[in-house]
């Protein structure tokens, strides 16, 4: 994509401060950078297409087309409400989260509070890796995570819900760890 940034209107990650809270909004599948992957799948264990995703053939529900989030985050953007934005995509979760926060704060995120999709239980039963690994090559279900002020939380929340699901999963705080994760992922 080519284009021309207006650099007053850009996120200033620096704005990211002890208390704020971290938002996911919940993505609707795999989308495409998981594709190298399942590609690897379909070829080892052909079987896999004869999975059924929550009454979904596999193979039409990885060829869902991702949400478009800019409907819901253009206003937010715009009225300075987000001091950090990440499009969880080509290096899943917890990679993408980590180049955002600043030195000196750690995220705080509780893996209990994310509902995984049917189609990444699936994809994990095939692939038979631990919840970290899952979490680095896929998202997991989380299209977008969004830091914002604990403040404007609720009223972030509210609006975002008017679009898509949107949950809070943990919080920014002092710390030199850059993401830690608490709890585990519900299977």
């Amino acid at each position: 994509m080519i284009g021309i940034a207006d650099y007053k209107k850009m996120i200033n990650y620096k704005n990211i401060t002890n208390g704020d809270s971290i938002l996911y909004i919940e993505s609707n599948g795999i989308h495409h950078h998981g594709f190298s992957l399942v590609d690897k799948l379909l070829e080892e264990f052909p079987e896999i297409k004869k999975e059924s995703i929550c009454g979904i053939e596999f193979m039409d529900e990885i060829m869902k087309p991702p949400y478009c989030y800019y409907s819901c985050l253009k206003e937010l953007i715009e009225k300075e409400k987000i001091h950090g934005l990440v499009n969880v995509a080509g290096f899943g979760m917890a990679r993408s989260v980590e180049r955002i926060i600043p030195n000196g704060f750690s995220a705080q995120i509780d893996l209990d509070k994310i509902k995984i999709p049917t189609i990444f239980k699936c994809l994990r039963k095939y692939l038979n890796v631990d919840d970290l690994e899952m979490l680095n090559t896929f998202n997991c279900g989380i299209g977008y995570i969004v830091i914002v002020s604990s403040l404007d939380e609720n009223m972030v929340l509210k609006h975002i819900n008017k679009y898509y699901t949107c949950n809070k999963i943990g919080y920014i705080k002092k710390g030199t760890k850059k993401i830690k994760f608490n709890n585990s992922l519900k299977w």
